[in-house]
This record gives C-alpha cells, structure tokens and sequence, in this order.
C-alpha cells in the first residue's frame, strides 16, 4: 500500500499494483488496483483503477470499473466507470459514462503480469520445498530403519511367581 499523507504534495506518474491511500495532493496520475481518497485528499490529473473510493476531492479523468462516491465527496470532470454508486451529499460535476468493460492501462498490465510470473516463482519454490522435506523425511525413515535392524529391541523374559 502506497500512502500519500495529509502533509505531503507529490507530483508525477504512479503506477502501483495494490492500494493508493491519497489523504494529500497529488498532480499527475495515479493507476492503481485500489485508489482512496479521504477526506483532505485532493487528485488534479488522471486516475485508472480496479476499484475507487472517495471521500475528498477529484478534478480531472478517472476511469475505475467500481466507483463509490462517499459523502462530501467531489469529482470534477470526466468519470468513466462499470458501476457508480454515489451517496446523497456526494458531488460529481461533469460527465458520467458507464463502459460495459473497462479496460486498464498498458503499464498496469505489466505490473500485473509481472506480479503473476513473481507469484509463479513463489509457488515452484514452495512446491520444491515440500518435495525437498518429503525425500529428506524418507530418508530419515529409511536411516531409522536401518539402525532398528541393526540393534533388535531386546527380547522380553515373562517371570512367572509361582508360591
């Protein structure tokens, strides 16, 4: 998760596989799977996200397939979304479009791709390391058996008391 605190004013190009916190200003571009704006935060620019929560303020294009305006909220400009649900003190001056699909950015699906392929290789090193306890279990059996053949427990002499 990337958070732009209430302090801080950043300027640029975001582009962030996972949550973007904006309780700041940012004058640029943020594309993100997640973006939130709270209640001081301000966007000036473009925004493409999976999914979109707002609560301060936006002036400019925001493409998300899952729009939510909260209370307070304001969104100037152009909002290209697959679902808008806007609560009633919510503000949006501009246009609404709604898109049957939406789709992300160039650079968002590289960082999606490349997070899958990091994913990938996750999962081959924990499979390999399963197997790798496995044969080492397999041979701790095999050496144990081996030294129980070589040392037979002793045989037990049943005692009969007889008076």
């Amino acid at each position: 998760m990337l958070t732009i605190d209430a302090d801080m004013m950043v300027q640029g190009q975001f582009h962030v596989l996972g949550t973007v916190r904006l309780e700041g200003r940012c004058d640029g571009s943020i594309v993100c799977t997640r973006l939130e704006i709270g209640i001081d935060g301000y966007l000036h620019g473009t925004a493409f996200a999976e999914e979109l929560v707002v609560a301060g303020q936006i002036v400019g294009r925001v493409h998300a397939r899952q729009v939510h305006l909260k209370s307070g909220a304001i969104v100037e400009g152009e909002l290209v979304h697959e679902q808008l649900r806007m609560d009633e003190a919510a503000t949006l001056v501009g246009e609404s479009r709604r898109l049957k699909s939406l789709d992300m950015p160039p650079e968002y699906m590289v960082l999606a791709a490349r997070t899958r392929v990091a994913d990938d290789d996750i999962r081959s090193l924990e499979t390999q390391s399963r197997v790798r306890r496995a044969e080492e279990a397999v041979t701790a059996r095999t050496q144990f058996e081996t030294l129980r053949a070589r040392f037979p427990a002793p045989k037990t002499v049943e005692k009969s008391t007889a008076y």
